[in-house]
């Protein structure tokens, strides 16, 4: 049986950057590791993921969370940084 950390590693995506996923398009985790996945694959998905991430840094800084919104700010950087789409 797969498991979820099992996913997460075949997605090659971060844990935030599959939470991002998940709470914009409202899914459950194990379909937002395919759904991001599927995004990172053409230059469309990945301006969607940065916008999902985006979103997950303003919702952070919002709620005046800024160590998490730094954590997503490596993420939203290491993610432009390594998708040739971008």
């Amino acid at each position: 049986m797969i498991t979820l950390e099992d996913c997460v590693d075949m997605s090659g995506l971060t844990d935030e950057e599959i939470l991002s996923v998940e709470e914009a398009e409202h899914l459950p985790p194990m379909e937002a590791c395919a759904r991001g996945h599927q995004l990172a694959e053409s230059p469309k998905g990945c301006r969607l993921m940065m916008k999902y991430l985006l979103d997950s840094i303003e919702r952070a800084e919002g709620s005046n969370d800024l160590k998490h919104a730094e954590e997503l700010h490596r993420d939203y950087e290491q993610f432009a940084a390594s998708h040739h789409y971008i």
